[in-house]
């Protein structure tokens, strides 16, 4: 009972970063338009820190599940759209990776649908950097 109690914790701290991550992105092009670009830049940064932290924080806790892992796949996609649709407002060419990333959620989507393994590749690890 005491492990199983202990596992939640762990379980909601790492989760605690994914869902700011989320909520953060949600609420970035609000940022934007209110404060700036700059400011938006600050936050934007420590958003990415976030998906570090948890990622960090999984492991060091051993603790993950298929909730957590979809929650981050999610948070990440949606952190990065809205990322790429507010540089294009300053850079045009930002438009191709977004495109690129609504391909990658749609080909991950279709794959899921149809029973497949959606995983990360490395491309897809050294892309984010």
């Amino acid at each position: 009972m005491k492990k199983d109690i202990k596992l939640k914790i762990k379980l909601i701290i790492v989760n605690l970063f994914t869902i700011i991550r989320l909520i953060g992105a949600l609420i970035l092009p609000i940022i934007y338009f209110k404060n700036g670009p700059s400011n938006c830049a600050i936050v934007t940064l420590l958003l990415f820190i976030t998906d570090f932290i948890d990622g960090l924080l999984a492991r060091i806790l051993k603790c993950s599940t298929l909730f957590g892992a979809g929650l981050d796949a999610v948070s990440d996609k949606i952190l990065n759209i809205i990322s790429f649709l507010l540089l294009g407002f300053t850079y045009k060419v930002m438009i191709y990776p977004l495109i690129l990333e609504l391909l990658i959620i749609y080909s991950s989507y279709m794959i899921f649908k149809y029973g497949g393994n959606v995983q990360t590749l490395k491309v897809g690890k050294i892309k984010t950097l």
